[in-house]
Protein backbone atom coordinates (compact mmCIF):
# COMPACT_ATOMS: atom_id res chain seq x y z
CA UNK A 1 0.00 0.00 0.00
CA UNK A 2 1.68 3.56 -1.03
CA UNK A 3 0.99 6.66 1.05
CA UNK A 4 0.46 8.23 -2.52
CA UNK A 5 -2.81 6.72 -2.52
CA UNK A 6 -3.72 5.71 0.99
CA UNK A 7 -3.41 8.45 2.66
CA UNK A 8 -5.56 10.71 0.30
CA UNK A 9 -8.28 7.89 0.18
CA UNK A 10 -8.27 8.05 3.68
CA UNK A 11 -8.88 11.37 4.37
CA UNK A 12 -11.74 12.11 1.42
CA UNK A 13 -13.30 8.61 3.11
CA UNK A 14 -13.62 10.37 6.41
CA UNK A 15 -14.53 14.18 5.33
CA UNK A 16 -17.32 12.04 3.34
CA UNK A 17 -18.76 10.02 6.44
CA UNK A 18 -18.28 13.42 8.50
CA UNK A 19 -20.16 15.60 5.84
CA UNK A 20 -22.42 12.69 5.24
CA UNK A 21 -23.36 12.19 8.54
CA UNK A 22 -24.00 15.92 9.41
CA UNK A 23 -26.47 16.35 6.18
CA UNK A 24 -28.19 13.44 7.39
CA UNK A 25 -28.33 14.90 10.79
CA UNK A 26 -29.04 18.55 9.56
CA UNK A 27 -32.00 16.69 7.31
CA UNK A 28 -33.67 15.04 10.64
CA UNK A 29 -33.83 18.19 12.46
CA UNK A 30 -35.20 20.53 9.26
CA UNK A 31 -37.73 17.30 9.02
CA UNK A 32 -38.40 17.86 13.18
CA UNK A 33 -38.80 21.47 12.57
CA UNK A 34 -41.29 20.81 9.40
CA UNK A 35 -43.28 18.43 11.78
CA UNK A 36 -43.54 20.95 14.78
CA UNK A 37 -44.70 23.66 12.18
CA UNK A 38 -46.92 21.10 10.86
CA UNK A 39 -48.72 20.48 14.30
CA UNK A 40 -48.54 23.71 15.50
CA UNK A 41 -50.98 24.60 12.44
CA UNK A 42 -52.82 21.38 13.18
CA UNK A 43 -53.51 22.76 16.78
CA UNK A 44 -54.49 26.30 15.17
CA UNK A 45 -57.14 25.19 12.84
CA UNK A 46 -58.58 22.97 15.81
CA UNK A 47 -58.95 26.58 17.89
CA UNK A 48 -59.95 28.68 15.03
CA UNK A 49 -63.13 25.74 13.91
CA UNK A 50 -64.44 25.80 17.83
CA UNK A 51 -63.53 28.89 18.39
CA UNK A 52 -66.01 29.83 15.50
CA UNK A 53 -68.62 27.37 16.06
CA UNK A 54 -68.63 28.21 19.90
CA UNK A 55 -68.83 32.08 18.99
CA UNK A 56 -72.02 30.87 16.30
CA UNK A 57 -73.44 29.24 19.20
CA UNK A 58 -73.04 32.32 22.06
CA UNK A 59 -74.65 34.60 19.10
CA UNK A 60 -77.67 32.07 19.15
CA UNK A 61 -77.75 32.08 22.83
CA UNK A 62 -78.36 36.26 22.90
CA UNK A 63 -80.56 35.77 20.52
CA UNK A 64 -82.85 33.28 21.52
CA UNK A 65 -82.44 35.31 25.30
CA UNK A 66 -83.39 38.16 24.22
CA UNK A 67 -86.77 36.79 22.22
CA UNK A 68 -87.19 34.93 25.79
CA UNK A 69 -87.07 38.09 27.88
CA UNK A 70 -89.63 39.83 25.74
CA UNK A 71 -92.70 40.91 27.43
CA UNK A 72 -94.96 40.03 24.28
CA UNK A 73 -93.26 36.57 24.69
CA UNK A 74 -94.26 35.86 28.38
CA UNK A 75 -97.53 37.30 27.69
CA UNK A 76 -98.50 34.93 24.84
CA UNK A 77 -96.98 32.11 25.71
CA UNK A 78 -98.34 32.28 28.86
CA UNK A 79 -101.99 32.49 26.78
CA UNK A 80 -100.22 29.97 24.36
CA UNK A 81 -101.65 31.89 21.67
CA UNK A 82 -100.12 30.60 18.31
CA UNK A 83 -101.74 33.10 15.98
CA UNK A 84 -100.20 35.92 18.31
CA UNK A 85 -96.74 34.84 18.60
CA UNK A 86 -96.47 34.39 14.52
CA UNK A 87 -97.71 37.18 14.06
CA UNK A 88 -95.19 38.49 16.55
CA UNK A 89 -92.10 37.31 15.35
CA UNK A 90 -92.72 36.38 11.79
CA UNK A 91 -91.14 39.60 10.37
CA UNK A 92 -88.23 38.90 13.14
CA UNK A 93 -87.78 35.55 11.50
CA UNK A 94 -87.89 36.55 7.97
CA UNK A 95 -85.14 39.23 8.86
CA UNK A 96 -82.53 36.79 11.08
CA UNK A 97 -82.81 34.33 8.55
CA UNK A 98 -81.99 36.97 5.22
CA UNK A 99 -78.78 38.60 7.38
CA UNK A 100 -77.96 36.72 10.38
CA UNK A 101 -78.09 32.77 8.81
CA UNK A 102 -80.75 31.74 11.69
CA UNK A 103 -82.08 28.56 9.91
CA UNK A 104 -85.11 28.00 12.14
CA UNK A 105 -86.90 29.30 15.79
CA UNK A 106 -89.83 27.77 17.79
CA UNK A 107 -91.42 27.86 20.40
CA UNK A 108 -91.73 25.04 22.86
CA UNK A 109 -94.71 24.08 25.40
CA UNK A 110 -93.11 21.97 28.64
CA UNK A 111 -91.74 19.36 28.51
CA UNK A 112 -91.02 19.16 24.95
CA UNK A 113 -93.95 19.98 22.28
CA UNK A 114 -93.10 22.21 19.14
CA UNK A 115 -95.68 24.75 19.43
CA UNK A 116 -94.72 26.92 16.12
CA UNK A 117 -92.00 27.05 14.25
CA UNK A 118 -91.50 30.30 12.81
CA UNK A 119 -89.29 28.81 9.99
CA UNK A 120 -92.07 26.24 9.14
CA UNK A 121 -95.76 27.81 10.64
CA UNK A 122 -97.72 24.97 9.01
CA UNK A 123 -96.00 22.64 11.03
CA UNK A 124 -98.35 20.63 13.42
CA UNK A 125 -97.15 20.69 17.17
CA UNK A 126 -95.01 17.69 18.14
CA UNK A 127 -94.07 16.18 20.92
CA UNK A 128 -89.69 16.28 20.68
CA UNK A 129 -89.01 14.14 23.88
CA UNK A 130 -87.96 11.04 21.81
CA UNK A 131 -85.70 13.21 19.74
CA UNK A 132 -84.35 16.08 20.68
CA UNK A 133 -82.41 15.70 24.46
CA UNK A 134 -81.14 19.19 24.29
CA UNK A 135 -84.51 20.48 24.81
CA UNK A 136 -85.71 17.54 27.33
CA UNK A 137 -82.59 18.78 29.44
CA UNK A 138 -83.14 22.53 29.40
CA UNK A 139 -87.10 21.96 29.95
CA UNK A 140 -85.49 19.83 32.79
CA UNK A 141 -83.14 21.98 34.05
CA UNK A 142 -84.37 25.58 33.32
CA UNK A 143 -80.48 26.42 32.38
CA UNK A 144 -80.35 28.03 28.82
CA UNK A 145 -77.67 25.65 26.72
CA UNK A 146 -76.70 25.46 23.39
CA UNK A 147 -74.58 23.26 20.76
CA UNK A 148 -75.11 21.23 17.82
CA UNK A 149 -77.71 19.14 17.23
CA UNK A 150 -80.08 17.54 14.94
CA UNK A 151 -83.23 19.28 14.45
CA UNK A 152 -86.40 18.33 11.71
CA UNK A 153 -84.91 20.62 9.05
CA UNK A 154 -81.27 19.19 9.72
CA UNK A 155 -78.43 19.42 11.91
CA UNK A 156 -76.89 23.15 13.32
CA UNK A 157 -76.03 25.26 15.99
CA UNK A 158 -78.82 25.52 18.57
CA UNK A 159 -79.74 27.92 21.24
CA UNK A 160 -82.09 26.31 24.01
CA UNK A 161 -83.75 29.30 26.30
CA UNK A 162 -86.28 28.74 29.32
CA UNK A 163 -89.24 31.39 29.17
CA UNK A 164 -90.34 32.86 32.85
CA UNK A 165 -93.55 34.49 33.32
CA UNK A 166 -95.08 35.82 36.69
CA UNK A 167 -93.42 34.39 40.12
CA UNK A 168 -90.77 32.66 38.14
CA UNK A 169 -93.19 29.84 36.52
CA UNK A 170 -92.37 27.95 33.71
CA UNK A 171 -94.06 29.16 30.53
CA UNK A 172 -91.88 27.12 28.09
CA UNK A 173 -88.95 27.50 25.84
CA UNK A 174 -87.30 29.08 22.87
CA UNK A 175 -84.74 27.90 20.58
CA UNK A 176 -83.17 29.37 17.49
CA UNK A 177 -80.85 27.27 15.57
CA UNK A 178 -78.22 28.61 13.35
CA UNK A 179 -76.79 27.29 9.99
CA UNK A 180 -73.97 25.12 9.89
CA UNK A 181 -73.11 26.09 6.23
CA UNK A 182 -72.22 29.93 6.93
CA UNK A 183 -69.63 29.46 9.35
CA UNK A 184 -67.84 26.55 7.42
CA UNK A 185 -68.04 29.07 4.50
CA UNK A 186 -66.87 32.29 6.98
CA UNK A 187 -63.70 29.88 7.65
CA UNK A 188 -63.49 29.16 4.14
CA UNK A 189 -63.42 33.14 3.42
CA UNK A 190 -61.68 33.99 6.47
CA UNK A 191 -58.67 31.38 6.81
CA UNK A 192 -58.71 29.77 3.28
CA UNK A 193 -59.63 26.73 4.95
CA UNK A 194 -61.76 23.73 2.98
CA UNK A 195 -64.07 22.40 5.82
CA UNK A 196 -66.95 19.33 5.51
CA UNK A 197 -69.34 18.54 7.87
CA UNK A 198 -70.08 15.30 8.54
CA UNK A 199 -73.24 13.51 9.99
CA UNK A 200 -73.99 9.87 11.04
CA UNK A 201 -76.31 8.75 8.69
CA UNK A 202 -78.71 6.61 10.97
CA UNK A 203 -79.24 9.83 13.03
CA UNK A 204 -80.26 11.94 10.21
CA UNK A 205 -82.11 10.07 8.47
CA UNK A 206 -84.64 9.75 11.70
CA UNK A 207 -84.53 12.76 13.03
CA UNK A 208 -84.29 15.02 9.71
CA UNK A 209 -87.13 14.45 8.48
CA UNK A 210 -87.36 17.64 6.63
CA UNK A 211 -84.18 18.01 5.51
CA UNK A 212 -83.39 18.63 1.52
CA UNK A 213 -83.32 15.41 -0.01
CA UNK A 214 -80.12 15.61 -1.60
CA UNK A 215 -78.22 15.74 1.24
CA UNK A 216 -79.21 11.76 1.58
CA UNK A 217 -77.46 11.41 -2.52
CA UNK A 218 -75.14 8.39 -2.06
CA UNK A 219 -72.33 10.69 -3.26
CA UNK A 220 -72.48 12.33 0.00
CA UNK A 221 -72.10 9.16 1.62
CA UNK A 222 -68.68 8.17 3.44
CA UNK A 223 -68.88 5.20 5.57
CA UNK A 224 -71.63 5.49 8.11
CA UNK A 225 -71.65 9.20 7.24
CA UNK A 226 -73.52 11.70 5.42
CA UNK A 227 -71.25 14.89 4.41
CA UNK A 228 -74.18 17.68 5.30
CA UNK A 229 -71.69 20.69 3.96
CA UNK A 230 -68.75 21.13 2.36
CA UNK A 231 -66.93 24.54 1.11
CA UNK A 232 -65.70 22.33 -1.69
CA UNK A 233 -67.32 19.22 -2.35
CA UNK A 234 -64.84 17.33 -4.99
CA UNK A 235 -62.12 18.18 -2.84
CA UNK A 236 -63.15 16.92 0.34
CA UNK A 237 -64.17 13.97 -1.19
CA UNK A 238 -60.67 13.26 -2.54
CA UNK A 239 -59.47 14.04 1.48
CA UNK A 240 -61.53 12.26 3.30
CA UNK A 241 -62.41 8.66 2.67
CA UNK A 242 -64.73 6.48 4.36
CA UNK A 243 -61.70 4.34 6.44
CA UNK A 244 -60.56 8.01 7.89
CA UNK A 245 -63.93 8.84 9.24
CA UNK A 246 -64.86 5.87 11.52
CA UNK A 247 -64.20 5.20 14.90
CA UNK A 248 -63.10 9.19 15.44
CA UNK A 249 -63.07 9.98 19.15
CA UNK A 250 -60.61 12.89 19.52
CA UNK A 251 -59.19 14.40 16.95
CA UNK A 252 -57.45 12.91 14.59
CA UNK A 253 -54.56 14.43 11.88
CA UNK A 254 -54.13 12.82 7.97
CA UNK A 255 -51.52 14.28 5.41
CA UNK A 256 -52.55 13.41 2.04
CA UNK A 257 -52.28 14.83 -1.73
CA UNK A 258 -54.38 15.46 -3.75
CA UNK A 259 -53.34 16.85 -7.54
CA UNK A 260 -49.90 16.96 -6.08
CA UNK A 261 -50.45 19.47 -3.30
CA UNK A 262 -50.20 18.48 0.36
CA UNK A 263 -53.27 18.87 2.17
CA UNK A 264 -53.05 18.40 5.94
CA UNK A 265 -56.58 17.16 7.16
CA UNK A 266 -57.86 17.25 11.37
CA UNK A 267 -61.00 15.27 11.88
CA UNK A 268 -62.79 16.70 14.77
CA UNK A 269 -65.24 14.73 15.99
CA UNK A 270 -68.79 16.70 17.05
CA UNK A 271 -70.75 15.74 20.14
CA UNK A 272 -74.08 16.98 21.36
CA UNK A 273 -74.72 18.94 24.02
CA UNK A 274 -75.06 15.93 25.85
CA UNK A 275 -72.01 14.59 25.25
CA UNK A 276 -73.20 11.82 22.46
CA UNK A 277 -72.15 11.04 19.18
CA UNK A 278 -73.42 13.57 16.27
CA UNK A 279 -70.78 13.76 13.36
CA UNK A 280 -67.54 15.03 12.91
CA UNK A 281 -66.09 18.17 11.18
CA UNK A 282 -62.90 17.86 8.15
CA UNK A 283 -60.74 20.72 8.29
CA UNK A 284 -58.17 20.85 5.41
CA UNK A 285 -55.50 22.96 5.11
CA UNK A 286 -52.28 23.35 2.16
CA UNK A 287 -49.55 21.94 3.53
CA UNK A 288 -47.75 22.47 0.27
CA UNK A 289 -45.41 25.70 1.81
CA UNK A 290 -43.74 23.71 4.40
CA UNK A 291 -43.76 20.38 2.36
CA UNK A 292 -41.94 22.70 -0.42
CA UNK A 293 -39.57 24.00 2.26
CA UNK A 294 -39.01 20.68 3.36
CA UNK A 295 -38.44 19.69 -0.27
CA UNK A 296 -36.01 22.52 -0.94
CA UNK A 297 -34.26 22.31 1.92
CA UNK A 298 -33.35 18.37 1.32
CA UNK A 299 -31.92 19.62 -2.42
CA UNK A 300 -29.74 22.25 -0.84
CA UNK A 301 -28.27 19.95 1.55
CA UNK A 302 -27.21 17.18 -0.83
CA UNK A 303 -25.89 19.94 -3.26
CA UNK A 304 -23.98 21.31 -0.06
CA UNK A 305 -22.83 18.20 0.68
CA UNK A 306 -21.54 17.22 -2.76
CA UNK A 307 -19.72 20.63 -2.87
CA UNK A 308 -18.15 19.85 0.56
CA UNK A 309 -16.97 16.75 -0.52
CA UNK A 310 -15.63 17.74 -3.79
CA UNK A 311 -13.98 20.98 -2.58
CA UNK A 312 -12.23 19.24 0.86
CA UNK A 313 -11.57 16.06 -1.36
CA UNK A 314 -9.66 18.69 -3.23
CA UNK A 315 -8.24 20.11 -0.57
CA UNK A 316 -6.57 16.81 0.40
CA UNK A 317 -5.15 15.99 -2.76
CA UNK A 318 -3.50 19.61 -3.07
CA UNK A 319 -1.99 19.88 0.77
CA UNK A 320 -0.96 15.88 0.60
CA UNK A 321 0.34 15.72 -2.75
CA UNK A 322 1.84 19.11 -3.36
CA UNK A 323 2.73 20.06 0.40
CA UNK A 324 3.92 17.07 1.51
CA UNK A 325 4.79 14.75 -1.33
CA UNK A 326 6.10 17.03 -3.52
CA UNK A 327 8.82 17.80 -1.06
CA UNK A 328 10.10 14.71 0.07
CA UNK A 329 10.43 13.50 -3.00
CA UNK A 330 12.51 16.68 -4.03
CA UNK A 331 14.40 16.27 -0.67
CA UNK A 332 15.19 12.45 -1.96
CA UNK A 333 16.56 13.68 -5.40
CA UNK A 334 18.98 16.27 -3.40
CA UNK A 335 16.61 19.32 -4.77
CA UNK A 336 17.09 22.06 -2.25
CA UNK A 337 13.89 23.68 -0.56
CA UNK A 338 15.36 27.17 0.50
CA UNK A 339 13.69 28.69 -2.07
CA UNK A 340 10.00 27.37 -1.58
CA UNK A 341 8.50 29.30 0.80
CA UNK A 342 5.35 27.26 1.51
CA UNK A 343 7.39 23.86 2.99
CA UNK A 344 9.31 25.93 5.81
CA UNK A 345 8.69 22.42 7.87
CA UNK A 346 10.64 20.73 5.71
CA UNK A 347 13.46 22.55 4.52
CA UNK A 348 15.36 21.75 8.06
CA UNK A 349 14.68 17.84 6.82
CA UNK A 350 16.09 18.87 3.13
CA UNK A 351 19.14 20.35 5.13
CA UNK A 352 19.54 17.14 7.20
CA UNK A 353 19.33 15.50 4.88
CA UNK A 354 22.22 16.85 2.28
CA UNK A 355 24.20 17.14 5.79
CA UNK A 356 24.09 13.49 5.69
CA UNK A 357 24.66 12.82 2.59
CA UNK A 358 27.79 15.07 2.62
CA UNK A 359 29.04 13.53 5.89
CA UNK A 360 28.54 9.89 3.75
CA UNK A 361 30.64 11.07 0.79
CA UNK A 362 33.15 12.40 2.81
CA UNK A 363 33.45 9.08 5.25
CA UNK A 364 33.19 6.99 1.75
CA UNK A 365 37.41 5.66 1.25
CA UNK A 366 38.99 6.74 -1.86
CA UNK A 367 39.33 3.82 -4.50
CA UNK A 368 42.96 2.09 -4.53
CA UNK A 369 45.33 2.53 -7.51
CA UNK A 370 48.97 0.60 -7.64
CA UNK A 371 51.78 2.12 -6.53
CA UNK A 372 53.69 2.03 -10.21
CA UNK A 373 50.82 3.94 -12.11
CA UNK A 374 50.00 0.17 -13.82
CA UNK A 375 47.04 -2.12 -13.63
CA UNK A 376 46.86 -4.16 -11.08
CA UNK A 377 46.86 -8.45 -11.54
Amino acid sequence: MKFRRAAPATMILAVTVVILVSAVISNRMFSGMTSSVESSQFEQMEKIVQFNVKGAANRALARAELVADLPATKRLMAAKDRDGLLAEFEEMYAVQHDKHAVASAQFVLPPATSFLRLNKPEAPQEDMSSFRPLIVAVDKERLAQAGVSIGRSGPAIFAVVPIHGENNAHLGLFEIGMDVGPVIDNLKSAYGYDLGFYVQEQMLRDVATAAPPEVFDEQNRVGRYLRYHSSNGELMESLVHSGDVDGVEEPVRITREVGGTTYGVLLIPVRSPSGGPLGLMAVAKDFSGTRGAAGRSLVWQALIAAFGIILLSGVILIVVRGFLLSPLRAIVQGKPLDDDPLCEELQELSRAHAELKARAEAAEPAPETPADGGEAS
